[in-house]
């Protein structure tokens, strides 16, 4: 079924966003046949169901509407879509059934299987001499006072022998991290991007309940905690309830810190529930809601604190465009409920190359050695996939 919508999407120039929730196992798609998708203002007011995808910089993100919406779940899996009588949709749907009724599991892979961004982000490989003097850069503007916290970001190219199958690595991810938001999405515009995030970064309901969760402090499996994760959890910590508080949100329930374990990694997680019909300062919830989404974005767990000087180091000294790296992506309006998660363990595929993405947060009292070392630990989720 994926195999038939990945290439039936690519041959008609679409855009596709695949994803797994956390901790289910039920596929979902939706499909975008809209010529061109620009960036745009996010604003949750707005009920079209789809899919965002938002990069790191800025407050304006890729919107892929659900003209068409497939989901694995339950006994009657069916094709949804908007408006049957548009032609090009149709033409869609036909092929797509066409293609269905040949595809075996034996069926050769297709190369040019999805679309390859033809952007330039200046991506550069960064080896371990640069990323620890950068890191070490980061510790002494610590310690002379500019900021707390940064996140130092470095990227991974890999040369791939062979394109690789979408459909197996998507599965894979979903099969080996099955507590993570597993996510597929290839736009003509804005290329193909694969990952499995650990990290919420807003969910609201129709019953207008919104979760959000501090996700930082990181350890390999077999050491033990120190106060440099212990604190780098409690940066990001305060910092979302301080954005609580001054959008006039006093009630709120906290659970954590507790460990969150991620293949070779152990992460501090705190879990953030707000009520909005009973602690919403305003009328509108969707209005709040999108007030706190900027507010949060980029968390320190993916940026630092203070913001606004973490992302000037950022954007001054890291040596490529993170792009949709530690931007955001999820459902919106399906089911009921939007679901934004942070871009994390994440990839870009170009024609023959994957480019990885993995960061650190650096406080004054990190390693450098061991900030590069976990950042090795990170790429393995998705190189293990690309191996495979």
């Amino acid at each position: 079924m994926l195999n038939a919508f990945l290439l039936t999407v690519n041959s008609h120039h679409a855009a596709i966003a695949i994803w797994r929730m956390p901790e289910t196992k039920a596929i979902h798609l939706v499909v975008s046949f809209v010529d061109r998708l620009p960036l745009a203002a996010v604003d949750l007011a707005f009920k079209a169901p789809g899919f965002v995808i938002s990069p790191f910089r800025g407050e304006k993100a890729v919107f892929i509407p659900a003209e068409l919406y497939y989901s694995s779940e339950g006994e009657n899996r069916q094709i949804e879509i908007a408006d049957t009588s548009d032609e090009k949709k149709q033409t869609f749907l036909s092929f797509f059934n066409t293609l269905l009724s040949h595809l075996t599991s034996k069926t050769p892979y297709a190369n040019k299987y999805y679309n390859s961004s033809d952007q330039n982000f200046g991506h550069q490989d960064n080896q371990q001499d640069s990323f620890v003097t950068l890191v070490n850069k980061g510790i002494d503007a610590i310690k002379k006072g500019k900021f707390q916290k940064v996140v130092i970001a470095r990227t991974n190219m890999i040369e791939l022998n062979q394109p690789l199958h979408l459909v197996n690595a998507f599965e894979n991810l979903a099969k080996k991290y099955p507590n993570t938001f597993v996510s597929l999405v290839s736009t003509p515009e804005h290329g193909t991007w694969m990952g499995a995030s650990p990290e919420l970064l807003m969910n609201v309901n129709q019953d207008y309940i919104l979760r959000t969760m501090a996700l930082a402090g990181t350890k390999p499996t077999i050491s033990d905690w120190t106060q440099k994760e212990i604190e780098e959890h409690e940066f990001v910590k305060h910092f979302i309830i301080k954005q609580f508080k001054e959008i006039g949100i006093q009630k709120f329930e906290v659970l954590g810190p507790k460990t969150f374990t991620l293949g070779h990694l152990i992460h501090l997680k705190t879990d953030f529930t707000v009520d909005f019909k009973s602690t919403a300062p305003s009328p509108s919830p969707e209005l709040v809601a999108t007030s706190i989404l900027h507010r949060l974005h980029p968390t320190p767990a993916v940026c630092g604190l203070p913001k606004k000087q973490a992302l000037h180091f950022i954007n001054h000294y890291e040596s490529f465009d993170r792009s949709f790296y530690t931007g955001y992506l999820g459902p919106t309006n399906i089911q009921q409920q939007t679901s934004f998660y942070v871009n994390l363990r994440c990839m870009q595929l170009l024609d023959d190359k994957a480019i990885l993405y993995a960061g650190a947060g650096i406080t004054r009292d990190s390693d450098p050695i061991k900030e590069w070392e976990e950042t090795n630990l990170k790429n393995k989720m998705l190189l293990k996939v690309i191996k495979d």
